[in-house]
């Protein structure tokens, strides 16, 4: 073969792998999950004024709401001001994992005398974790928001 005719088999060539690498990544990139933050983003994103209104009253009160993770006990303790003349708390503690929907979990707010809860997070993966609190007192609506890293 003479030498002219490389030149049109190597631009061949190169074009040929670079539709190919085009096609694979269309393909790798439609079988990766795509998991949204919930089904319902859209309503909650018109409803994030009342959001935007938990966490101004929260900065109040968020400096007295204790946290503490216990990673040998596995088990967090979180801390309610429960002393104000405000009434009692209610709410829920939901456990959002970033990387895969189906393993956000919501648990119900239920204090002891104290003011504190016990919540076991053994059953759950090792990793990151957002925690929303969003808890009630008094009709009055209050929002904290931590990470968790769990080892």
């Amino acid at each position: 073969m003479k030498k002219e005719y490389y030149w049109p088999i190597g631009i061949a060539l190169t074009l040929l792998i670079f539709v190919g690498f085009l096609v694979t990544a269309f393909f790798i990139s439609r079988s990766v999950p795509i998991n949204l933050v919930s089904n319902d983003y859209y309503q909650k994103g018109i409803a994030y004024q009342q959001q935007i209104d938990r966490m101004k009253r929260s900065r109040q009160v968020a400096s007295r709401l204790g946290w503490q993770y216990d990673a040998n006990r596995q088990v967090i303790t979180i801390s309610f001001p429960h002393n104000s003349p405000v009434g009692p708390v209610e709410g829920t503690i939901s456990f959002y994992r970033p990387s895969d929907a189906g393993m956000d979990i919501s648990v119900p707010i239920g204090i002891d005398e104290n003011g504190t809860q016990h919540i076991n997070v053994s059953s759950l993966e090792k990793g990151y974790w957002r925690v929303f609190i969003i808890w009630q007192q008094n009709n009055t609506e209050y929002y904290a928001e931590k990470i968790l890293t769990i080892r």
